[in-house]
């Protein structure tokens, strides 16, 4: 997914706005392009990275590991 966002922001600075089109290239809703899109003029490209992981916090260290 986060390819697909990268993709997304490339296309926007390319100027291709329409959204149901960066949709169906992408293979993704139109909610998720329009909401990328409000992201990306935010942010720019450093906006759609996404998460850099998701869910709880590992409870061991490194050297527990």
């Amino acid at each position: 997914m986060a390819e697909r966002r990268k993709q997304a922001g490339r296309l926007f600075a390319a100027g291709k706005m329409i959204h149901a089109a960066i949709a169906r290239e992408l293979r993704v809703s139109r909610q998720s392009v329009s909401r990328w899109y409000a992201e990306w003029r935010r942010g720019g490209a450093v906006a759609l990275r996404g998460a850099d992981r998701t869910g709880r916090k590992p409870k061991l260290n490194v050297k527990q590991l």
